[in-house]
């Protein structure tokens, strides 16, 4: 039992969402009131989870509540109803609150617990009493953590889920020989005059290694093909 007790929540998994998300909407500081009359839920019944909102770290403390970045994260992907992202923010909520990370230690040693048991060590872990609230909460605890990836039925028990899975998979790729890059050479040529006066050429030449052979004498004839003085015929 934690020397801290947990505040779990007060109602099943589908009802949280619709508060969190009733949170998102309103935008802003809001009252248990006001998200009664958005989601249609009693006052009281909003009461019973704000403790655990706020353990997650999905609304901040206060009597008006605020939704957090983590938690506005979260009601968007439950709004558009996208898997990978619900689980991606679970994911970020589960890691972040030491309640779950005890939990999913607890399962890890046990290898695995039945549902009926989990909820029981859920409750008592987070040093709550057994009643019907507690007992709805400790199953939608189990509820998060399945909406998060961490864990999975295995022979009528849960068991934690080995992140690995999650990791993505690549198909082998068989290396294939690739051309040769190509081999940029500036090469100095000797200086030529034109008109009397001096002037300075530089060649760039792009080749491969296959070229290389024979490339020396290439550029020996064109070295002294421009090397040859160059005079301008005068007009008569």
């Amino acid at each position: 039992m934690s020397d801290q007790p947990f505040k779990l929540p007060g109602s099943s998994y589908d009802e949280v969402v619709k508060i969190i998300q009733a949170y998102a909407h309103h935008g802003g500081k809001a009252s248990n009131a006001d998200i009664s009359r958005r989601v249609g839920i009693d006052p009281t019944t909003v009461s019973r989870n704000g403790g655990f909102l706020i353990e997650a770290g999905i609304v901040d403390k206060g009597q008006k509540k605020e939704i957090t970045t983590h938690g506005t994260q979260l009601a968007r992907a439950l709004d558009h109803d996208i898997p990978e992202q619900v689980r991606s923010c679970w994911s970020q909520i589960v890691d972040s609150t030491a309640f779950f990370e005890t939990i999913m230690s607890a399962i890890r040693i046990r290898k695995g617990m039945d549902p009926a048991t989990l909820k029981s060590h859920i409750a008592y872990t987070a040093g709550q009493s057994k009643s019907k609230y507690v007992m709805t909460g400790a199953q939608t605890v189990i509820d998060v953590l399945r909406a998060a990836g961490r864990l999975e039925d295995e022979d009528g028990r849960l068991i934690a889920k080995s992140q690995d899975k999650d990791l993505p998979q690549y198909e082998a790729i068989t290396a294939t020989a690739t051309p040769p890059p190509e081999t940029t050479s500036s090469v100095p040529v000797a200086q030529a005059r034109l008109q009397g006066s001096p002037v300075s050429i530089q060649i760039q030449i792009r080749c491969t290694p296959a070229d290389l052979d024979g490339l020396g004498s290439k550029l020996k004839e064109i070295i002294r093909d421009l090397s040859t003085p160059v005079t301008e015929d005068s007009d008569e």
